[in-house]
């Protein structure tokens, strides 16, 4: 139940940061952090929009940091 609803989350806030709505897409990414840190999905979708000059892995410590 909650693998779909996270895929569910991930594909609307694919959807919203596609129509530039990065408020919407952030508060979706968001909750799915919230509910499973090391959802893979959501880290790749964050990685694919701000992690030009890093690798996955020091992206994602960069970006728990802030």
């Amino acid at each position: 139940m909650a693998d779909r609803k996270l895929a569910r989350y991930l594909a609307q806030a694919d959807q919203a940061y596609r129509k530039n709505n990065r408020q919407k897409g952030a508060q979706l990414v968001d909750k799915i952090l919230q509910e499973d840190f090391n959802h893979r999905g959501a880290w790749e979708l964050l990685y694919r929009l701000y992690g030009v000059d890093q690798n996955f892995e020091g992206f994602r410590f960069t970006f728990a940091q802030k």
